[in-house]
């Protein structure tokens, strides 16, 4: 299969693939994916962590007291070009990504939004729910197609079990960076 993408499952989720790492967005209802055609130059991580003030006879005043972490919440800003991925629809990624913003049917009742795997290949690849989602179309055709866009998006994890601060650690370690002598067309790196 020259000059397709080779994909593999390993450990937690990762994907790896061969050649150039772009960032991936997978529909988990549908099995859907789409890859991220410019990735964008910057990540930003947010999580939040919710304490309760202590106050106690014999106590310093103002301890803090842990109440629980908040689910990671990631924004990001898409960019599309028409004229450098030609092959690729604007509309469809636009509409794919949209339809991560609204619930399933499940026969004759309705479900939440679909689960989405967002893929950022070496750093994270975690279950998460699309927040919230803008859109600006940029440049036009004379028959008013869009040439471009951004896209700001944000998602955010979808945490199921309690997470201590060892298996965050752990979970680092395995995400180690691609090492120097792999080149695309030579094999994969696992």
């Amino acid at each position: 299969m020259a000059g397709t993408p080779v994909i593999r499952q390993i450990g937690q989720g990762e994907i790896i693939r061969s050649g150039i790492a772009h960032a991936r967005i997978i529909n988990e209802y549908t099995g859907e994916d789409r890859e991220v055609q410019i990735n964008p130059t910057q990540i930003q991580e947010r999580l939040r962590v919710n304490y309760s003030e202590e106050h106690a006879v014999m106590k310093v005043p103002g301890d803090l007291v842990y109440g629980n972490t908040g689910n990671t919440e990631i924004p990001l800003r898409l960019e599309l070009d028409q004229e450098l991925f030609p092959k690729t629809s604007i509309i469809d990624f636009w509409l794919f990504v949209k339809s991560l913003c609204y619930p399933v049917r499940l026969g004759d009742l309705i479900g939440d939004p679909p689960d989405v795997l967002f893929v950022w290949p070496h750093l994270f690849s975690i279950q998460v729910k699309v927040t919230s989602l803008q859109t600006t179309f940029n440049d036009f055709t004379r028959a008013l197609k869009p040439k471009s866009y951004v896209m700001n998006i944000t998602v955010k994890e979808t945490g199921y079990a309690l997470v201590f601060s060892s298996d965050v650690r752990e979970k680092v370690q395995v995400l180690e960076p691609v090492p120097e002598s792999f080149l695309p067309g030579q094999g994969e790196w696992f």
